[in-house]
């Protein structure tokens, strides 16, 4: 987590192998690859601590955010299905 993105906290797998991570207090959600850096997203609230894919598809990305409830995001990539 260099470079000042933050600390991260609750993670989970995408498709392709990507990691993302919550980083609380920094309103992001960050995603890594066996590369490196890959993307991050932006979130309207401060404090996103546990991220996880779920829905038929898994293809909604759930946050839980710090006394601030849960959000549901659409459109930004897949789970991946655990063994």
């Amino acid at each position: 987590m260099a470079g000042g993105r933050g600390v991260p906290d609750g993670a989970t797998l995408g498709e392709g192998g990507g990691l993302g991570c919550a980083l609380p207090v920094s309103s992001r959600i960050v995603r890594f690859t066996t590369s490196g850096f890959d993307r991050e997203i932006a979130l309207p609230f401060a404090n996103p601590t546990d991220v996880t894919f779920g829905g038929p598809h898994l293809d909604r990305l759930y946050v839980v955010a710090i006394d601030d409830g849960l959000y549901v995001l659409d459109g930004v990539g897949r789970g991946r299905v655990e063994p």
